[in-house]
């Protein structure tokens, strides 16, 4: 387009709720960016330098003032407004929901695609998606306590499915669902040979400080993203939109075999470091304590 316009007062008089889910939406760009960068990383989808920058540049400051953006603040509301036009131009140049998508969305849309509803009524994007980042950045919390150097790739290699092994979970995990063809679609299209994931976890190891590094430099942490989420008026925990802790825990699981699309779910599994990580944030003393 060659113009964009959007009228400032009248979106600063939309209902809170609106505006809330569109901030929730723009703060998830945060963990789509990480996942970006890991699948940058492990040389499975670089990243676009002209889509980075017209996302990421202004991303930060765009979500400074929660508070602002809440009380219908011109100039907060502003830059909300910029960074998720933003986001749709570089959709544009790319050809990709990848500068603006990551495994916070992949929660959004497995719940869409299960047809939920909170109190009868479905959900707003935005405030799935303020659960699924909430959720994606206590992920990259427990990944970045990791020590990966310490990783034994032959250990993981051994537990490594095979194609056939790997199309047949596909198959299982959505048996009995009006979608039950779409993970091995999607899983078969992203799967790596045992050889391919040897390559991977190696450059995983070898560069952790340095991805380590940028994965710190990216991820705002997980107090903080809960208290600007909450001061803007979006949920922060699952049961405010009827998703129970059971049920976010099985989206861990379930939700990277819907997209083909690299994130720190698939990081999670081809490392096995998944059952630690959620053992961690669902056992006792965890975030969501079950």
């Amino acid at each position: 387009p060659q113009a964009c316009l959007a009228d400032i007062d009248i979106i600063c008089n939309a209902p809170r709720e609106m505006t809330a889910s569109g901030y929730a939406d723009l703060f998830a760009k945060i963990t789509a960016g990480a996942d970006w960068i890991l699948a940058d990383s492990l040389n499975i989808e670089p990243i676009d330098e002209k889509a980075w920058s017209i996302v990421q540049d202004g991303l930060h400051d765009a979500l400074s003032d929660p508070e602002g953006v809440h009380n219908g603040d011109p100039i907060a509301i502003t830059k909300l407004v910029e960074g998720l036009m933003l986001g749709g131009f570089a959709m544009q140049w790319s050809k990709s929901s990848r500068p603006a998508s990551g495994a916070e969305h992949q929660f959004s849309h497995l719940w869409n695609m299960e047809n939920h509803l909170h109190h009868g009524e479905h959900i707003s994007h935005g405030f799935q998606v303020s659960i699924g980042t909430i959720a994606i950045t206590a992920l990259y919390e427990e990944f970045l306590k990791t020590d990966v150097s310490n990783l034994d790739v032959k250990n993981v290699l051994t537990a490594w499915p095979s194609a056939e092994e790997s199309d047949k979970e596909a198959l299982a995990i959505f048996e009995g669902t009006d979608f039950p063809e779409i993970g091995l679609q999607e899983t078969k299209a992203k799967y790596s040979n045992a050889e391919e994931l040897a390559t991977q976890l190696q450059s995983l190891k070898e560069n952790w400080p340095a991805i380590k590094a940028k994965l710190e430099k990216q991820i705002v942490p997980y107090q903080e993203a809960i208290r600007r989420l909450s001061l803007v008026g979006a949920p922060t925990e699952p049961e405010q939109i009827s998703i129970t802790r059971e049920r976010l825990k099985e989206t861990f699981i379930r939700a990277q075999f819907i997209r083909r699309r690299f994130t720190i779910l698939d990081i999670a599994l081809r490392t096995s470091y998944l059952d630690q990580w959620l053992n961690n944030l669902f056992g006792k003393g965890g975030i969501w304590e079950i």
